[in-house]
């Protein structure tokens, strides 16, 4: 019966708030929701088999047998093999130099203290060739595996030009820290240094000292690890975990096998179909593109990330027992750009910190926010590297623009975080990042990447 005034479930307070602080139970809802996704996404798949077929198909023998044998033919197999060679020496070469110029500094001879003096600019144009090396390979060579190849070959370099860059500037600290407790210098870096490393905790057995550290295996062993930032201790784990490492073995040959399936099955055909409207400028049939490839864009990106930054970092964090293993944070309830980029990429946002922000404010400027744009540029450059030159897409710098189009919504999202924090639109940052990144942004580039690359082929044909 009648007895208070009270206020209907869904209004959320009011007049004629309920005093008992009584709440809408929404779970029936939430599940509603799961069920929609789910029976709207399996329509989806229904109709994508309806109209194209099963386009993922298993090889049969004879198919494996060709193959091979298109595989050893000689000629091929010669230019294959050379290939592989160029890779391999485009991607080992600096890494041995680096190490042979750091085990030059360590030694007492004149020739050391005479060598000391080059290590550093050295270091310099040894890590710019780890870079510029194998992109001048892609950008030359077609025997790589086709774009998938040079992809995969340049993130590699990218990856070790950032390992490089970080034993090149830990060692240049190590040595004048060295100078300061000889008495060769002033600062306090030798005890800033010292400092760090006793926060450093789990580290397998005995420490590791200046220049003991510099061995090949130390280095090797670091290019392994899941970091970017070279340091003389990390914290470890006891044990490799073999049955938890025979999932992640089984983990990452999975996904990496079901995401080319589901981008030649889901991806190509609304791609394929794409082509015409934009030739036409049918901007609302672009626009109907756009939000159909969102859909699959977005699950390529989202296994994409699972697939490299759990499970892969994690297999090779097991594999060498390393011990920190936040290699993400919580991005996806991220409500603003900046909180997104400092929590996507835990490995490159610590070198961004240690190797770029840092040196900047204390060599270049003191501003903050010029020192984060020129961290932000230098990121955006690496992701123009890494997909310009395999695709040959240097005069279209998506990747470039796609980033540095971020950066004045760094911003804006802020401003937008600041006003609606504590009211019912503070999570309107966070959908806002949702339809920047998988409804605009990513699905756009994909489209306007593969016309480039089918006009770049009827050019080459």
């Amino acid at each position: 019966m009648h007895r208070t005034s009270k206020p209907s479930l869904l209004s959320g307070g009011g007049f004629g708030s309920d005093p008992s602080g009584e709440h809408a139970n929404l779970s029936g809802f939430v599940n509603l929701v799961f069920l929609l996704f789910v029976v709207t996404n399996f329509r989806l798949l229904l109709e994508n088999l309806l109209l194209n077929g099963l386009r993922v198909t298993l090889p049969s023998f004879a198919d494996l047998l060709r193959d091979a044998e298109a595989f050893l033919d000689g000629a091929a197999l010669q230019v294959k093999l050379h290939a592989l060679l160029r890779t391999a020496a485009v991607l080992a070469v600096p890494i041995l130099f680096a190490f042979g110029l750091e085990r030059a500094a360590v030694q007492r001879t004149p020739f050391s203290r005479f060598s000391r003096r080059f290590v550093d600019p050295l270091h310099a144009i040894n890590v710019g060739a780890s870079l510029a090396l194998p992109a001048a390979l892609v950008g030359t060579e077609r025997h790589y595996g086709g774009a998938g190849g040079g992809v995969l070959l340049l993130i590699c370099s990218v990856t070790i030009f950032l390992k490089l860059v970080s034993w090149a500037h830990v060692h240049h600290d190590l040595r004048e820290a060295g100078k300061e407790s000889r008495g060769e210098a002033e600062g306090s870096l030798d005890a800033r240094l010292a400092k760090y490393r006793s926060t450093v905790s789990d580290t397998d057995g005995a420490s590791l000292h200046y220049p003991n550290n510099v061995t090949f295996g130390n280095l090797l062993w670091f290019l392994v690890a899941p970091t970017l930032c070279y340091q003389l201790d990390y914290p470890r784990t006891p044990r490799v975990r073999k049955t938890y490492l025979i999932s992640l073995v089984l983990r990452t040959i999975m996904l990496w096998t079901l995401l080319p399936a589901f981008v030649v099955q889901y991806m190509l055909p609304l791609l394929e179909t794409s082509i015409e409207p934009i030739m036409a400028g049918d901007v609302a049939r672009i626009l109907d593109r756009l939000l159909r490839l969102a859909v699959p864009v977005t699950y390529v990106w989202l296994v994409g990330f699972y697939a490299f930054f759990h499970v892969w970092l994690n297999l090779l964090a097991e594999l060498t027992r390393f011990g920190d293993r936040v290699f993400y944070k919580a991005w996806w309830n991220a409500i603003d750009f900046e909180g997104y980029w400092r929590t996507w990429n835990m490995p490159v946002h610590m070198w961004v910190v240690r190797h770029a922000f840092f040196p900047i404010q204390r060599h270049v400027t003191s501003s903050k926010v010029l020192t984060g744009l020129l961290c932000f540029t230098l990121s955006a450059v690496l992701h123009e590297i890494v997909v310009a030159f395999p695709l040959h897409s240097y005069r279209m710098p998506l990747a470039f623009v796609g980033m540095m189009s971020q950066v004045p919504m760094l911003p804006l999202s802020k401003l937008l975080r600041r006003y609606t924090q504590g009211t019912a639109f503070e999570q309107a940052g966070n959908f806002l990042f949702w339809v920047t990144f998988c409804f605009v942004g990513q699905p756009l580039c994909v489209l306007l990447y593969y016309v480039h690359a089918t006009q770049a082929v009827h050019a080459s044909a």
